[in-house]
């Protein structure tokens, strides 16, 4: 019976959701023609750790919140090291994107390093900047890691204070790095 599902899939069913993804990506990305693009991007593996087989990476337009790419990485494309996987997503949407006439001007990602470096060396005409709400989840894991350490317990009292006043000034920011910084302190 396995195998029958496996032709009728191969046959029917998987050409038809590819056509039908086909044309809604080009319907959305004949929406965002002659625009700059703002994208927010992330990954998710299919298990935690270094263990995952599949990356699966998508890139939303911020103006429109369309899906313009959806991309899956096997861990066999990456010699088997599936912390590559991410970067390696992330590289054909932009690329893809950049190849079909997309004026990309801006990419916000969590702090991926890879991705971080990939953007200096490769996409150095677009800007990168860090998804708030990753940003924040790491500061209140730092402050955390340093409340356990001796002497530093009022850090954790304040943990969520600190946390909360970050983003009221990433939000008053505006999207201003002088601003914020002002605000901060």
């Amino acid at each position: 019976m396995g195998m029958v599902n496996r032709k009728i899939q191969g046959h029917y069913s998987i050409p038809a959701v590819l056509d039908y993804y086909n044309t809604m990506q080009e319907q959305i990305l004949d929406t965002v023609e002659g625009r700059e693009l703002i994208l927010a991007g992330d990954g998710r593996n299919d298990s935690p750790g270094h263990s995952a087989q599949y990356c699966t990476y998508t890139l939303v337009d911020m103006e429109k919140e369309d899906v313009v790419a959806l991309l899956v990485v096997d861990k066999r494309e990456t010699a088997l090291k599936s912390t590559n996987m991410e970067k390696l997503a992330f590289e054909r949407g932009i690329d893809g994107l950049l190849a079909k006439g997309c004026k990309v001007s801006e990419v916000v990602t969590d702090q991926h390093l890879q991705i971080g470096s990939l953007m200096k060396k490769k996409y150095q005409d677009i800007t990168h900047s860090f998804d708030i709400w990753h940003v924040a989840k790491n500061l209140a894991k730092k402050i955390n890691q340093a409340g356990q350490q001796k002497g530093h317990g009022a850090l954790l009292v304040w943990s969520k204070d600190i946390v909360n006043h970050f983003w009221y000034c990433a939000q008053e920011a505006k999207g201003s790095t002088d601003r914020f910084i002002v605000s901060i302190f």
